[in-house]
C-alpha cells in the first residue's frame, strides 16, 4: 500500500511543468475508494475528506477520460474495442487449436 501511494503521489505532481497531472485523478480516486473498502483496518486518518475531494475531481475528469466530444468518445471506444476483440479472437483461436486440451463443453 505504501508503494502504491508513493507512486501516486509522485505521478500526481508534474515536477517539470510545476502543476498537477489531472490524468492521474482517476488512479487517485480508485486507490482511495479501494483503501476505504479493503484497508479500513489500517486506521488511515483523513481518508474520507480526501475521498470527497477526489470524488469531486473525478466527476469532472472521468467522463472526459475517453474523449470530450461524442465523436471522439466513439472513435476512442471503437479503437479500444477493436483491440480487445482482436485479443479475444486470438485467444479463442489458440484455445481451439489445442484440441481436446483446449475448450471444454460444459453443457
Amino acid at each position: 500500500m505504501h508503494e502504491r501511494w508513493s507512486k501516486i503521489s509522485k505521478d500526481l505532481w508534474n515536477e517539470k511543468r510545476q502543476r498537477y497531472d489531472t490524468t492521474k485523478i482517476p488512479d487517485l480516486y480508485d486507490s482511495i475508494k479501494y483503501d476505504m473498502i479493503h484497508n479500513r483496518h489500517a486506521g488511515l486518518r483523513g481518508l474520507k475528506a480526501i475521498y470527497r475531494l477526489a470524488r469531486a475531481f473525478a466527476r469532472v475528469v472521468v467522463p472526459n477520460e475517453y474523449g470530450i466530444t461524442k465523436e471522439s468518445k466513439v472513435y476512442i471506444g471503437s479503437q479500444t474495442c477493436t483491440l480487445l476483440l482482436g485479443k479475444i479472437l486470438s485467444d479463442l483461436k489458440n484455445a481451439t487449436s489445442l484440441g481436446d486440451g483446449g475448450l471444454t463443453d460444459v453443457s
